[in-house]
């Protein structure tokens, strides 16, 4: 996420206008959200080469969260 904000910035989509001022700073808005929004889910379709296959890096996290899940529920746990 950190990588997506910085290319937004960096590259200038960024606009005064995607942000609404608070008391304590700044919101980002309903037109910021779909921004940000829109480029995590590019960055999610992006595909890359993992264990020998090349796949959606969407993919990735889900696979590798069902492995950290099927790893939680074979351990042991004492009661």
């Amino acid at each position: 996420m950190d990588e997506i904000v910085f290319r937004l910035f960096s590259t200038k989509k960024v606009q005064d206008d995607f942000f609404d001022k608070i008391e304590d700073g700044y919101y980002l808005n309903k037109e910021g959200k779909q921004l940000l929004i829109s480029e995590y889910n590019k960055e999610l379709e992006v595909k890359m080469n993992y264990r020998g296959r090349r796949i959606e890096f969407a993919n990735i996290i889900q696979y590798d969260c069902h492995q950290i899940a099927n790893r939680i529920l074979k351990e042991d746990i004492p009661c």
